[in-house]
């Protein structure tokens, strides 16, 4: 896992939070997927365990966490496959919480896309939560704001992490090597490990093409039938497809508002004749069934996928 030195819009805040002199027992880390909140988290837990109190990377106890062999480091994920943290895996955190911690060390379990924990998972890690002893600390890490239950936030302190400005991620973008794309040629929401991470793969047109693709429906150019066949064959999730067609919804109505500028190269989105109300609708009925998607995981993607695009061709 690299140091959160890799990613200055994260320096500041890992200052503040390295110089707090009691570290919280229970920590939420909150914020877009790929601003490097992991390896925040992380450098938190390599400090705290650190033979000499700051994160050295040469003693034995930072050895044996890089490695994840630490006996008092437990690491939780998603596992491969699954769309929810499981129960099981919570109650091994709960019993491993609940051994009793060496001398001079501390316990710390890390729990990684924490967004994904099911109801009945966070109910379990209440108590857990609540009654950690000073020696204790459990790290939860989401990549989606107000994810998790009210009772869970009224147990931790909370850190959110900001999606940096399109200067600083182009500028990071351009210590990495990538000079050929832009922040602007993808979505405000994607972080800059994201917009890395589809350049290496090849998809750094991925949200242009659904631009296009959307355009080409509205404007009639092409049908649903075409249009959903296309959104089948993304290779992105399916949260994400609702997102991008969110997106789309949105600079729909910033043109019509006057926030943004009109996009010339999409004849949908220089027309001004929508009704905003229609659209502002369908993006919360989008919303919505995202959130649904996120409980309920099983929910057939092909027809609802034929459901928004149809009533998108209607709205606007």
């Amino acid at each position: 896992m690299k140091s959160v030195e890799a990613y200055p819009w994260l320096k500041k805040t890992a200052n503040e939070l390295m110089m707090i002199p009691v570290l919280p027992n229970s920590f939420i880390i909150e914020g877009s997927k790929g601003l490097g909140k992991s390896e925040l988290a992380f450098d938190l837990i390599q400090k705290q365990l650190c033979q000499k109190n700051m994160g050295c990377n040469y003693c034995q106890s930072c050895q044996l966490l890089r490695e994840n062999t630490h006996p008092e480091f437990l690491l939780v994920n998603l596992e491969e496959k699954k769309s929810f943290i499981s129960i099981k895996q919570i109650r091994e955190v709960i019993d491993f919480m609940n051994l009793t911690v060496t001398n001079n060390s501390s316990r710390m379990a890390l729990i990684l896309n924490a967004d994904r924990l099911n109801i009945e998972s966070q109910n379990a890690l209440l108590k857990t939560l609540e009654e950690n002893s000073t020696k204790k600390f459990i790290f939860l890490v989401c990549n989606v704001r107000n994810a998790l239950l009210p009772t869970i936030y009224s147990r931790c302190f909370i850190k959110r992490i900001a999606t940096p400005d399109t200067e600083s991620i182009n500028h990071w973008l351009n210590n990495q090597g990538i000079f050929d794309v832009s922040a602007n040629d993808f979505p405000n929401f994607y972080s800059p490990k994201m917009i890395k991470t589809l350049v290496e793969e090849g998809k750094s047109t991925l949200y242009n093409n659904v631009l296009s693709k959307l355009d080409n429906l509205v404007c009639g150019i092409e049908g649903t039938v075409t249009t959903q066949q296309f959104f089948k064959d993304l290779d992105i999730s399916f949260p994400e497809k609702i997102d991008l067609m969110v997106q789309y919804l949105l600079l729909k109505i910033g043109v019509q508002t006057g926030f943004f500028k009109p996009h010339t190269k999409f004849i949908s989105l220089t027309k001004t004749d929508t009704n905003d109300i229609d659209v502002a609708s369908f993006i919360d009925e989008l919303v919505e069934y995202k959130s649904t998607l996120l409980k309920i995981p099983g929910l057939n993607e092909q027809i609802a996928m034929s459901y928004f695009l149809n009533k998108m061709d209607r709205v606007i």
